[in-house]
């Protein structure tokens, strides 16, 4: 269970930082405005997910070792993403090497997935279980990617502000947006993309590798029972 009490965390010191943010970069228009909205579009979705996994109670026996085993695999996957997010806005490598390395850690990120999916739907011959793997290692590794991108927001500011690449991007687009700073421009485009990082890349990812895990441990389930048949 201590899986699933880590996410249970994350997800919550994430809503906290979203809350922080709100109010330490004020955007134009505040406290609606475009960045008003963004923030408070992130924490109601925050909220609501913190809301539904707070009164998940599953029942004993649905808490089994393949939810628990794809939740602490879900974490250590989001310590790639943390070691990913943290290589770009400290060691910050140049291009082409940084979209080369973010490739890399995200095939690596999505191959243990739907590893773990095949196992563990060849093991039980149900593809449901392979989906259930893809959601919950998902989900855990997009909170603690999400959470790693929050924390840079709240805390880590200046390494997003002394970003080669962002700076550039700040004067060919951020300038002329309306934003009234680069940190509040940067802020409101971090928390857009840990929000990616939980939903996107994390969920939704998580379920469809789940579901081609799923079948693919289906089928060698079936052709394995045939083999040992004949």
């Amino acid at each position: 269970m201590m899986g699933s009490k880590i996410l249970r965390l994350s997800l919550l010191i994430s809503l906290l930082f979203v809350l922080s943010i709100f109010f330490l970069y004020k955007g134009t228009g505040w406290p609606l405005g475009v960045q008003g909205i963004e923030a408070l579009g992130a924490l109601a979705l925050l909220l609501m997910i913190n809301i539904v996994f707070f009164l998940y109670r599953p029942r004993a026996s649905h808490i089994n070792s393949y939810q628990q085993k794809s939740i602490l695999l879900g974490l250590f996957a989001g310590l790639l993403w943390t070691a990913e997010i943290s290589m770009n806005n400290i060691l910050i490598p140049g291009l082409p090497a940084r979209d080369i390395l973010d490739d890399l850690f995200w095939a690596a990120i999505a191959l243990i997935i739907v590893i773990a999916s095949i196992q563990c739907a060849y093991q039980t011959s149900t593809i449901r279980i392979g989906m259930e793997v893809g959601f919950w290692s998902g989900l855990s590794s997009g909170a603690v990617a999400c959470l790693t991108g929050l924390l840079f927001v709240a805390v880590g500011m200046q390494f997003l502000l002394h970003d080669p690449l962002n700076i550039a991007e700040w004067s060919i687009r951020g300038a002329t947006s309306g934003t009234p700073n680069m940190a509040v421009y940067f802020a409101y485009q971090t928390l857009a993309g840990s929000l990616l990082h939980l939903v996107v890349l994390g969920v939704i990812m998580g379920i469809i590798l789940g579901a081609i895990g799923g079948i693919l441990g289906r089928m060698g389930s079936y052709i394995g029972k045939r083999t040992a048949k004949n």
